[in-house]
């Protein structure tokens, strides 16, 4: 009886281990990411005294100046032939995830002689009017100078990677004409990032 009892135990165990897997998995997991187009950018040295890095800060009319990046060699010496970080005061810092597009625009003066944009680039001006253009570092000058306009300028680089930083600089010949007045005058260069 006691072999009979001791096949049955066998039995049953090998029945039983059959029918309830011990290793099964009733579910599982799939991680998912979701990495947003984000886009976001500074300016390190946000603001720009013309002719004040190495000099009064008093500019004289029909002359054009350059926002170097210390003043060493002077708000009137041109950038050299291919831009260097030396020939730039402005640095975009870029935190966007996205390749971009950066653009700049300034607006006309307010105050003092309140000189207009002229919006045909820094080698151009006229009376009451200003001309301006950007350059960034590594690209020509002043084959690949941009023409700053009040608004809807080019962009001054493309396809800037992401988190990729670039220095640029800006070139402004003042009104042709003498000034009429001694007060300072104010504007605004905006920088605007787009997804390429």
């Amino acid at each position: 009886m006691r072999k009979v009892l001791i096949s049955i135990a066998l039995v049953l165990t090998l029945v039983l281990s059959f029918a309830v897997p011990v290793f099964a998995a009733p579910s599982a997991d799939v991680t998912v990411t979701a990495a947003p187009s984000y886009i976001s950018i500074t300016i390190a040295q946000n603001t720009w005294t013309v002719n004040g890095l190495d000099d009064d800060g008093k500019i004289d009319p029909d002359t054009t100046y350059y926002s170097n990046e210390t003043g060493a060699t002077g708000d009137t010496t041109a950038p050299t032939a291919t831009v260097v970080d030396g020939d730039c005061y402005f640095e975009v810092v870029n935190a966007s995830t996205v390749i971009t597009d950066l653009t700049t625009n300034m607006i006309h003066f307010t105050g003092g002689d309140a000189m207009q944009n002229i919006e045909t680039g820094y080698a151009n001006n006229g009376a009451s009017a200003y001309g301006a253009s950007t350059y960034v570092t590594g690209a020509a000058w002043p084959g690949a100078a941009v023409i700053v306009k009040n608004s809807g300028s080019d962009a001054m680089t493309s396809s800037l990677a992401a988190t990729t930083n670039i220095k640029f600089g800006i070139a402004i010949k003042t009104q042709s004409d003498a000034w009429s007045t001694g007060s300072a005058m104010t504007s605004t260069v905006t920088v605007t990032a787009t997804e390429s």
